[in-house]
């Protein structure tokens, strides 16, 4: 698949799904994923009515096995909205998308208390894509209603929170791990960092590749734990303060009557006929005080920047 050999893809994932069938069942978490795959390359030989009944299988089997909130259903609902979107069916598009991006808040609070810090980042560069996507079906005219508008930029603004309480958590950081007595687990970290990074970029010459590689992985693993142990004692504090979510009403009760909030995003384009990503663009919500919410695409991020470079 990853190759581009769809035809040969698509035999070697109806033999998956024949397996997992037979040896866990029809109605399995890992059949569903066979399920996903063969959805997701139908979609690529452009056999769109099996690709739609595939994902759809794929969607029940993960909600009724695994929940609404699990990432594998949220992965779904957004490769469905993808879909409909390619084929036209732009209706429904960003009603599944608002699905994926709310279950993904449950997750990103979870990951962001739990996960390593490497594997937070995998994360959010596969979630903010479907982020983009729905920027994306607003600047592209895909229709939506108010309460849908204000879902999207709600979720932004969720995003924005956490990423602003992490960043002034930090300053609190040192002193929570100190009370948790972790501190040698954080000097254990930075010792296994700077062993990774000299042995990174100044690989000995008498170590042979498969050696140097298995090290490095060793290396990684030992920062893994570290950088999950250190954000699970983290989990302890900040569970005692709940992280409220933004909402719009809040922010609107903050304004001044004759003020206008207005929210800027940069994010990347899409071509849905041709299915590849295109230029960078911004966009801009913007509602006053009371009144209808709305978005704007600004145009290719490009000229804005260059022309802000200018003013600076």
């Amino acid at each position: 698949y990853c190759r581009g050999e769809y035809s040969k893809a698509d035999e070697l994932y109806r033999r998956s799904l024949g397996i997992c069938e037979n040896t866990l069942g029809p109605d399995h978490p890992l059949t569903a994923v066979s399920y996903a795959n063969l959805g997701n390359n139908c979609q690529a030989l452009g056999r769109w009515e099996e690709a739609e009944t595939y994902l759809n299988k794929a969607l029940v089997i993960n909600e009724e096995a695994l929940g609404q909130d699990h990432p594998y259903t949220s992965d779904v609902l957004g490769k469905l909205a993808l879909l409909y979107a390619s084929t036209g069916q732009h209706e429904v598009c960003l009603q599944l998308l608002l699905r994926c991006l709310r279950s993904g808040e449950k997750q990103l609070l979870i990951n962001f208390q739990t996960l390593s810090e490497r594997e937070k980042r995998t994360w959010m560069e596969r979630h903010t894509k479907f982020v983009f996507h729905g920027l994306n079906f607003l600047s592209q005219g895909f229709p939506y209603d108010q309460k849908q508008l204000g879902e999207l930029w709600e979720h932004l603004l969720f995003r924005k929170g956490i990423m602003l309480q992490l960043l002034v958590g930090q300053a609190s950081l040192v002193k929570e791990i100190a009370d948790a007595n972790l501190t040698g687990v954080l000097e254990e970290l930075k010792r296994h960092k700077e062993s990774y990074s000299h042995l990174y970029f100044n690989r000995p010459d008498n170590m042979g590749t498969k050696t140097y590689k298995k090290k490095l992985q060793s290396l990684e693993r030992r920062i893994e734990e570290n950088e999950t142990r250190l954000s699970r004692a983290s989990i302890a504090f900040s569970l005692q303060r709940d992280m409220p979510k933004i909402t719009l009403r809040q922010v609107r009760d903050t304004l001044p009557e004759d003020a206008v909030f207005v929210d800027y995003y940069r994010f990347r384009g899409y071509d849905y006929n041709e299915t590849h990503w295109t230029k960078w663009h911004y966009g801009a919500f913007y509602a006053a005080r009371d009144g209808n919410i709305t978005f704007l695409d600004l145009g290719n991020a490009e000229p804005l920047e260059k022309g802000v470079r200018l003013l600076r």
